[in-house]
């Protein structure tokens, strides 16, 4: 195929192992990446003396061409099979001593009973998959790379599938596969972490591009500028460290309780248990995005502190309200001595206030004592005529720390207590970090006192500004039946697997789905249907065509009596503070973030539809 290619009788070949040399050889242009895999050998379990590499079965048709894996281990013949299971009956027989495959077909090549009987290593190394065109023909290779570049994430997993196809008759496990949409759920949270790994990556070396290009400018600061590239460089080194092991540890649980899954599709229960595992390992894992999210928006200066007026008294029995459930689960006794706080009005960030008090209670729960006690203290520091700072203390009867931990390690990212930054004590270590950029960034103060063995005491200042308008005593909501069976829902997701889940939420609660696409389509749709026709709207934000925030505007600019009445909800991955007031602004009345949680949403539908 390469002959033909450089003989001109074709325009482009594919796969193509990405190397520039076999590229210059071959007077090749190489196209971006496709997607890159890890390379597998199955082996017989009777190892051979020689090299397990000496001669190596090739499937035809297979995913990895022979020239590709001719590369990897130059020094093996490749032999080629007709198909994957007479490569596994040669490597079985002894007639190839290996089978090279790519990692992503580890569990199609499994299907076949033989693969049973073999060993499974993995290669070193990542293979690079694109396409080539030759040299006099870069106009081709260029719309190729835009065509990779537009497809995105999706192009890497629709190749691999078609690349991964093994005929066989559908199976029960099939089944309990293809429908385990909680599954697809906790991937698309795995890629946005890795997603995020790579753009922390790219800032920390624009960091230090800035750093190496103040060098050159001003010679008398090299020192100085040196260092700061060498401490971001750590940081670097440091989180990616740290993520590797974090990220991996919740995957390892997804993909071990889906392979249990795999290997049971006949015992439901131990299918609930393994999805039960799968939804905790997710839960971890958008934990751990979230903090990264808030330390890293923290670290770049981009927090956005809310200004809005609340009630002391109702923001701290919500945090209490948490709090106390996890204490008695873990065996911890509470004592609060709060101010009563409810003719209080204060105007700042709830948000971040409640925030901080979390992060000091969990932690003092966390690293308490069995039959420990907790104590905790909120009253009134000093007051001028448009200010009120609070003291918020928080004691446990803890292991305690070290000054010298407390000093060099307490307020670091990734630190937990004990000796270590990975301890016995769940959590990513970036509780305490975020609590001490948050209280700076309100303009108040952090102190602790600790003995090894007896406990730790946390004391916070906080200056809130005076809310002086009068307010009524906050009025609780009536419950709501969680029933939204008939109520019509128009639902706007360009995404066609998030577009999947929350149909299937809504129809499952019974309630009757109408879909669009895009903004658009929505417009066209709301303006088509009779007034009164849609009960409610739940509008993606970031979309094609047209985004939600413009489909919002155009919904609610229409000349129609169910146009500026109609419930609006934006359903989107965008979940800070600032993007929550762009909703509003545009005319949402709700922000739900997601993942979507099934009962909040169908809750919060019935609180809008049901009592209108």
């Amino acid at each position: 195929m390469m002959d033909a290619l450089v003989a001109g009788n074709l325009d482009a070949i594919g796969p193509l192992y990405s190397d520039y040399w076999l590229a210059e050889q071959n007077n090749l242009i190489q196209t971006n990446v496709i997607l890159s895999t890890t390379p597998v050998l199955f082996y017989g379990k009777k190892k051979n003396e020689e090299s397990p590499t000496h001669v190596i079965a090739v499937s035809d048709p297979g995913f990895l061409r022979p020239d590709v894996i001719k590369i990897m281990v130059p020094d093996s013949e490749v032999v080629v099979y007709n198909g994957v299971e007479n490569c596994l009956n040669a490597v079985k027989n002894g007639t190839a001593s290996g089978m090279v495959v790519a990692a992503s077909q580890i569990n199609l090549v499994k299907r076949y009973r033989v693969a049973d009987q073999l060993q499974v290593a993995e290669i070193p190394g990542q293979i690079e998959i694109c396409i080539g065109t030759t040299k006099g023909n870069p106009e081709l290779a260029n719309i190729f790379n835009k065509g990779i570049t537009t497809a995105g994430n999706g192009l890497s997993g629709a190749v691999l599938s078609q690349n991964s196809y093994v005929k066989q008759d559908v199976t029960f496990r099939d089944f309990v596969e293809e429908h385990l949409a909680v599954i697809a759920v906790v991937a698309s949270g795995v890629i946005t972490a890795l997603l995020l790994v790579v753009m922390y990556m790219i800032r920390m070396t624009m960091q230090i591009r800035e750093a190496n290009k103040e060098i050159t400018k001003k010679q008398e600061e090299l020192q100085k500028a040196l260092k700061e590239a060498e401490r971001a460089n750590s940081a670097k080194t440091t989180f990616l460290a740290n993520m590797s092991h974090d990220i991996r540890t919740p995957i390892n649980g997804i993909m071990g309780m889906i392979e249990i899954i795999e290997k049971n599709p006949d015992n439901p229960q131990k299918i609930q248990e393994c999805l039960k595992k799968i939804r905790a390992s997710s839960g971890h894992l958008l934990q751990l995005i979230n903090d990264i999210l808030d330390l890293s928006r923290l670290e770049s200066g981009q927090i956005v502190l809310e200004h809005v007026p609340f009630n002391l008294r109702q923001v701290g029995e919500d945090t209490v309200t948490v709090v106390e459930g996890q204490a008695k689960e873990a065996g911890v006794q509470t004592i609060s001595e709060h101010m009563d706080g409810s003719d209080i009005w204060l105007i700042g960030s709830p948000l971040h206030y409640k925030q901080i008090m979390l992060n000091l209670y969990t932690n003092a729960i966390k690293y308490n004592k069995p039959g420990g006690l907790l104590y905790t203290n909120l009253e009134e520091y000093s007051r001028t005529d448009d200010v009120l700072t609070l003291k918020i203390t928080v004691r446990d009867t803890g292991i305690g720390m070290t000054q010298e931990f407390i000093d060099t390690k307490l307020f670091s990212p990734f630190i937990q207590g004990e000796s270590g930054p990975r301890t016995k004590f769940k959590g990513i270590g970036l509780g305490m970090s975020i609590v001490k950029a948050i209280v700076e960034e309100m303009n108040g103060s952090i102190h602790v006192e600790s003995k090894v063995g007896e406990g730790t005491t946390f004391t916070v200042f906080l200056p809130f500004e005076i809310d002086h308008s009068s307010h009524k005593e906050p009025e609780k909501e009536k419950e709501v039946q969680a029933d939204i069976t008939g109520i019509s829902v128009l639902l706007v997701e360009d995404n066609d697997l998030n577009m999947e889940i929350a149909q299937f939420l809504l129809e499952d609660a019974g309630a009757v789905v109408t879909k669009a696409e895009n903004g658009k389509i929505a417009v066209e749709k709301f303006a088509s249907f009779a007034v009164g026709e849609f009960d409610l709207i739940l509008m993606d934000i970031m979309m094609p065509v047209m985004d939600g925030l413009s489909a919002t505007k155009a919904i609610r600019a229409m000349d129609r009596a169910d146009a500026k009445t109609i419930p609006i909800f934006a359903m989107t991955a965008n979940a800070f503070s600032e993007d929550e007031q762009k909703s509003i602004d545009a005319g949402m009345n709700e922000h739900v973030a997601k993942p979507l949680e099934s009962e909040k949403l169908i809750a919060l539908i019935a609180k809008y539809v049901v009592l209108k």
